[in-house]
């Protein structure tokens, strides 16, 4: 009797066996989302329309004279006043065609001077000529330095034509009846007519251009210039051009032009271009970011393309995006792409913050500013959940079951438990819960329980 009491008593010990089972998940619950541009507002500021623009130019128009320039024999003040003042930007025509427009523009000289072998450290802004060539009294080789200011194209404009205009005033010797040969060349930096002399800028020319001809002729000489502006109009820096004449010491020869000091005498660059009207850039911005997101995600972005008065908006063409990890360099991620989607793989590690731009283009060749930044963090590492101990045996059909959990980054969401009841399947207890206990009751006699909890982030 007292040996079955006994083993009845330890039966009833060993009703309840509790195993606690641990298991990692991570989570899908959305996080607190990060602010971003609205992509349907409006950019504040949209530019006119390039007939506009082109409208409110001023045309060609007249300057005075300075008092006491030097004019070409025969002219007289009076008559040069009334000549086209060359030294201004100045529209000379332009046609409407439906959404394209036909352009002429008048580009000044920005900076013009000349530099001397003959007198290396000596700048010469303050003369009204600039000589080219050989002069074997005084200069020695002479060298033209000409820049011209293409900024009053539009950014999307087609090149058809462009040709250099300079006044010749002077040929030496004069008795020289031929054409003088010459070498333009890509000046490779900045430079300042005030300052330039032969020993601080003869070296800087770089890439040349096919050979010129200037002709034995007094008054204005042309070239054509198509090939230099599409270079410059296309990101070539433009710092200008060497021009290089014919510097052989025997002969002597040299030739000498107007600099910019008389407005009707001023080198500049007559422009024809074709050009789509719409010149408002798209405004592009990225998708709000959850503040954490896992390894991978999805990342969108967007642009807005406005309409001009008079001009519809040709439409977004394409998208660059860009992205970088802790504030370091930025890394092209997406170029000219037409998507406005992508997964984001895995390239960031863990507690990361990654940050995102995008510019757009239109069909008009308006290439638009990258967009304001949006950023996430990373959290790629799942959460730690635990079933608290329990004891082994209870003596009680109901007892409490309790666990907890640990995340460093975006927190845990909530949990999932199972209970397993004499080693069948497991069964879902509590789905997405943010409790940490549950109460077990009706226990029987010998019954056996395990449970196990797992913990979902609040990145998925």
């Amino acid at each position: 009797m007292t040996e079955r009491t006994q083993r009845h008593r330890r039966a009833r010990h060993a009703t309840l066996r509790l195993v606690a089972v641990l298991l990692l998940l991570l989570s899908v619950l959305p996080a607190a989302v990060a602010s971003g541009q609205d992509a349907d507002a409006e950019p504040v500021d949209v530019p006119a329309a390039l007939g506009d623009q082109l409208a409110a130019l001023p045309g060609l128009t007249t300057a005075p004279v300075p008092e006491g320039a030097e004019l070409p024999d025969g002219m007289t003040a009076e008559e040069v006043a009334q000549m086209p003042d060359r030294s201004k930007v100045a529209v000379v025509s332009y046609e409407v065609q439906g959404d394209t427009i036909n352009a002429t523009v008048q580009l000044p000289a920005s900076q013009a001077t000349f530099i001397s072998s003959g007198q290396p450290n000596t700048n010469y802004a303050g003369l009204s000529t600039l000589n080219l060539g050989w002069d074997q009294n005084t200069f020695d080789a002479m060298r033209v330095l000409l820049q011209f200011d293409l900024s009053p194209l539009p950014g999307n404009a087609q090149i058809n034509e462009a040709t250099f205009y300079i006044n010749q005033s002077y040929i030496n010797p004069p008795s020289d009846g031929s054409s003088m040969d010459f070498r333009a060349q890509f000046m490779q930096q900045s430079w300042n007519a005030g300052s330039v002399t032969w020993n601080n800028a003869n070296y800087l020319g770089g890439d040349s251009l096919p050979l010129g001809s200037i002709p034995p002729v007094t008054g204005w000489v042309s070239g054509g210039a198509t090939d230099v502006v599409k270079a410059w109009d296309s990101g070539r820096p433009n710092y200008g051009l060497l021009i290089t004449g014919d510097e052989t010491p025997s002969r002597g020869r040299w030739r000498q032009f107007y600099s910019r000091s008389i407005p009707q005498f001023a080198p500049y660059i007559l422009v024809n271009y074709s050009a789509n009207c719409d010149t408002a850039a798209p405004v592009s911005n990225m998708g709000a970011l959850n503040s954490f997101e896992p390894a991978e995600f999805q990342v969108k972005w967007s642009a807005y393309d406005p309409d001009q008065p008079g001009c519809k908006a040709s439409g977004v063409a394409w998208y660059n995006v860009r992205y970088r990890i802790n504030g370091g360099g930025w890394t092209n991620w997406k170029n000219q792409s037409s998507s406005t989607e992508n997964h984001f793989k895995g390239w960031a590690p863990n507690n990361s913050t990654v940050e995102f731009q995008v510019q757009a283009a239109d069909r008009a060749g308006n290439l638009g500013a990258w967009s304001p930044t949006v950023s996430t963090r990373v959290d790629s590492e799942p959460p730690v959940a635990t079933v608290n101990p329990l004891p082994e045996f209870t003596v009680s059909p109901n007892f409490t079951v309790t666990w907890s959990g640990t995340d460093n980054l975006s927190g845990i969401a909530y949990y999932n438990f199972q209970v397993r009841k004499n080693g069948g399947d497991w069964q879902l207890v509590l789905s997405e819960t943010k409790a940490t206990s549950y109460q077990v009751t009706g226990g029987q006699l010998g019954d056996e329980f395990e449970f196990r909890v797992q913990a979902v982030d609040n990145v998925g």
